[in-house]
């Protein structure tokens, strides 16, 4: 966004809505020096919020908080409804998770 938006501040966290009248293909890459100096690249899936949410159960493999690694979500809904989160550990037991 930085290359967009020159006067964006560094430390910029939010949420950026496109809106077009003609196709557009986006993809949204994350980027991160680590501490070691090792440069890492990853994907983040793009949403459509004009389309109706799924009610069906979605599965996270994988989440990480450590090692200058975290996993960020975020939940948009439309309108009224309710949601649970449930997280567990490798073992398949229940996982205390403190959300920031």
């Amino acid at each position: 966004m930085d290359e967009l938006i020159p006067e964006l501040p560094p430390d910029f966290e939010g949420t950026v809505m496109l809106d077009s009248t003609s196709p557009v293909y986006a993809i949204t890459l994350r980027t991160l020096v680590n501490a070691s100096g090792a440069f890492l690249m990853t994907t983040m899936p793009l949403i459509d919020p004009s389309q109706p949410a799924s009610s069906q159960t979605s599965y996270f493999p994988q989440l990480v908080d450590g090692g200058n690694y975290t996993t960020e979500f975020l939940l948009l809904n439309g309108s009224a409804a309710t949601a649970r989160l449930q997280f567990f550990n490798t073992e398949g037991e229940p996982l205390a998770v403190t959300f920031r």
